[in-house]
């Protein structure tokens, strides 16, 4: 088990066997763009930038708690209602068995 360990020692280990590799660049041809780099700033700092006042609590609860909270409300009255259609129980507990 130890030859096979030190045979790549044996004749010197010269690393990539297959030859010379090019040399990269990091962005290559690429150009950056001012309005990308413009944007990008301004998303690592959004957290900086943003406030808390009297203005943005109510507009964040709504967007966080009482818009997901309507989408639930249609979405479960939809399937209840399609529920019904096709002959399933839906009453509350139940488990959609045909009636």
């Amino acid at each position: 088990m130890l030859r096979a360990l030190a045979r790549p020692f044996r004749n010197g280990f010269h690393g990539n066997r297959l030859g010379k590799q090019q040399k990269r660049q990091m962005s290559g041809l690429v150009e950056k763009n001012y309005f990308v780099e413009e944007w990008n700033g301004r998303r690592e700092i959004t957290e900086k930038t943003f406030k808390f006042n009297s203005k943005t609590v109510p507009s964040l609860i709504g967007l966080v708690i009482v818009f997901p909270g309507f989408i639930y409300y249609v979405m479960k009255d939809e399937l209840k209602k399609k529920y019904e259609k096709l002959g399933y129980n839906t009453e509350e507990g139940g488990n959609r068995e045909m009636m």
